[in-house]
């Protein structure tokens, strides 16, 4: 006899769910639940869909029958979810968080993480009318009541807390949301206050730096809300907002001192310093505003150069235990930074500053950075080769699972050139090949009838800046030109590391 009671208890226990719960759901007596529970009787088979459904699992793990291949699978959904976070794609998110509750529909890690993508798409005015118009705000609220009605995770519920916290105000129930925030602990009680009471040595030291980041970040962001509130009956001053903002970067600057080129410095640092151009700009004090802008776009600039590094450590003597890494930035646009600079500069409050030769150049600049240069090499004598025997010409047919594990490894988004044969074919991939793992990658495609382009060109996130890329690159050229084509090879006026690859392996920049 299949032991499904065993199995029925045990889920049961695990989500703290009680038997009459269960037959409530069930629109059965709790006494029927009792017996299968004990061995004294079977559920019926119509009644197994339901069970799975409830518990989040299939019929399969319902019946003892497991399957390994499902761990797999979530872990596969979530590197997805975290690559479309880093790229800004939040319906896609949205999307993704839906296919996986309709396989695990009691999985309320997923749940939360719908409504964390719900709740954040509204970066635009655009996005903003979107979310009103299909009730996201109500869905998520919806979710994280199910969250903490169901789930007995503390992580998970405290991050279903946090979101009606943040939303229940906006739907009428600020008493709500003031009753769960005083249900939850002070700071001085937090995850992270304890463990640095905890840990000694060198675990108490990186806990403290990384509880003073995260303090510091906290508090530059409160005093930037403090500069940006209008809500006030007596509001500040943009002198007094301006003397707020500029606090908050002498605290980013005091902690991060050696570190003047970490993502979240740049990133906040470039928001702070436009805010206080608009300022200035209320004031009429263009010159001032101005000098504020040029310093966002430097911010701006090293914070998108930044998201093609690796994992970096901090320099910083209040830091130096940590690191950062740029290829875990979560964001709510895919846009970079610099392009959401450009968009700012068409605020009716720079309307002053318009005409200006500073101000002009400047929207050029972040206009140009957009720009596609493109390469090429046309000549093999010209060519400099950097591979050794680990490059080799793969074939998308026939070594299919070893460029898939690649993109599976490094979490990129691909579109399988075999697929659209109308668009564009591929001619071969110059692989790095290590351990029978890719490293590094580019494809050779057929653009045209006389045209060859390097494209997909990639390189696993941590194996970035060790000549790779270089490698593959210059035997994809090769093999164009052994084909007697011209080799190109296109990338944005920002891609500054694909262009010195571009430069090494001997292409040059068509100026036509």
């Amino acid at each position: 006899m299949l032991k499904i009671g065993e199995k029925i208890k045990e889920l049961r226990k695990s989500q703290d769910v009680t038997q009459e719960k269960l037959a409530d759901y069930l629109n059965i007596s709790y006494q029927a639940v009792s017996k299968w529970e004990n061995g004294l009787a079977l559920p019926n088979i119509t009644l197994l869909p339901q069970l799975a459904s409830f518990f989040g699992v299939t019929v399969d793990e319902l019946l003892g029958v497991t399957k390994p291949e499902q761990s797999e699978e979530l872990t596969q959904y979530e590197k997805q979810y975290f690559k479309f976070g880093r790229e800004g794609k939040v319906l896609e998110k949205i999307a993704l968080c839906r296919e996986v509750l309709k396989k695990y529909p009691r999985n309320y890690q997923w749940m939360l993480n719908l409504a964390y993508g719900l709740v954040s798409y509204a970066a635009t005015k655009e996005q903003e009318e979107y979310s009103k118009e299909h009730k996201f705000t109500e869905e998520a609220i919806n979710l994280c009541e199910k969250v903490l009605e169901d789930c007995t995770t503390d992580s998970i519920r405290h991050g279903a807390i946090q979101i009606l916290c943040y939303n229940y105000p906006y739907i009428g129930k600020k008493a709500e949301a003031i009753h769960l925030a005083e249900s939850m602990p002070d700071m001085l009680l937090s995850r992270e206050a304890l463990l640095s009471r905890i840990y000694k040595g060198e675990e108490c030291l990186k806990q403290d730096q990384q509880n003073l980041s995260n303090m510091i970040d906290w508090c530059a962001g409160i005093i930037y809300e403090m500069a940006c509130r209008s809500d006030l009956k007596q509001g500040l001053s943009n002198e007094q907002r301006i003397h707020l903002l500029n606090t908050a970067i002498k605290l980013y600057q005091m902690i991060y001192e050696k570190d003047e080129n970490s993502s979240i410095y740049n990133c906040s640092l470039s928001h702070y310093y436009l805010m206080i151009a608009k300022l200035y700009c209320y004031e009429n004090k263009f010159e001032e505003a101005m000098k504020n802008l040029l310093i966002s776009e430097n911010h701006a600039k090293v914070f998108d150069n930044n998201l093609n590094l690796g994992e970096q450590k901090f320099k910083s003597v209040f830091l130096n235990r940590l690191t950062w890494n740029p290829q875990k930035i979560v964001t709510n646009s895919d846009k970079t930074l610099c392009e959401e600079l450009l968009m700012n500069l068409n605020d009716n409050c720079f309307d002053g500053l318009k005409s200006s030769t500073d101000f002009m150049a400047l929207n050029e600049r972040l206009e140009n950075r957009n720009k596609v240069i493109k390469f090429k090499i046309s000549d093999i004598s010209e060519l400099h080769r950097f591979a050794d025997s680990n490059v080799k010409i793969l074939d998308w047919q026939k070594d299919f699972d070893l460029i898939n594990q690649f993109y599976k490894d490094g979490f990129f988004i691909y579109n399988l050139l075999k697929n659209d044969p109308d668009e564009f074919e591929s001619l071969g991939t110059a692989a790095y090949v290590k351990d029978g793992k890719i490293i590094s990658l580019a494809d050779i495609m057929k653009i045209k009838e006389n045209e060859l382009q390097i494209g997909a060109v990639a390189t696993l996130p941590a194996e970035r800046n060790k000549g790779y890329c270089k490698a593959v690159v210059s035997v994809a050229a090769e093999r164009i030109l052994s084909l007697g084509y011209t080799a190109n090879l296109t990338t944005k006026n920002n891609n500054i590391a694909m262009q010195k690859v571009a430069k090494a392996i001997g292409m040059t920049a068509d100026i036509n």
